[in-house]
């Protein structure tokens, strides 16, 4: 089995000029308000407002609009990281406009919530978990900020 070390697998974003992204920094305490997991050199899965998407990774290339910074999970296998990129992609799917409501209060509260949260960090956190992967020692089901990811023992972000 192959690795994948240096072979990125998160996108951490600061987005500028949001309202929202600012109330989330403010709140999570981290520079990074959105996260996005790297399927490959082109395509990023991400779970937005609008519900779980696939994008062009240059939708965040933009530095006048986004800060950002690619990490990589420490001994992620290639079998394992296609297991993940296989558990999102088959998530792909909109959100209510309710929902999103409940998600930036939750947010807003700091609410730890015992039903899987929708943001982007859980998003990515709940797949993880599936290998035995958790970021600061929390459980994927509760609240994850994209600073927690960032800051975890299981990625490597030189």
């Amino acid at each position: 089995m192959s690795m994948v070390p240096g072979m990125n697998h998160i996108l951490l974003i600061h987005t500028r000029f949001d309202p929202v992204a600012w109330l989330i920094r403010l709140h999570t305490k981290s520079f990074y308000n959105h996260c996005a997991w790297i399927l490959n050199s082109h395509l990023i899965i991400e779970s937005t407002r609008g519900g779980i998407k696939i994008n062009h990774i240059n939708k965040y290339r933009n530095p006048l609009l986004y800060g950002t910074k690619e990490i990589y999970i420490k001994k992620l296998y290639q079998p394992d990281r296609l297991l993940i990129n296989n558990l999102l992609t088959n998530q792909v799917r909109s959100i209510s406009y309710i929902k999103r409501f409940f998600v930036l209060i939750l947010v807003a509260l700091k609410i730890k919530s015992k039903s899987n949260i929708p943001t982007c960090s859980n998003f990515i956190a709940a797949a993880c978990s599936k290998l035995g992967i958790c970021f600061n020692e929390a459980k994927p089901l509760q609240f994850i900020a994209p600073g927690d990811i960032e800051s975890s023992k299981e990625v490597d972000n030189d």
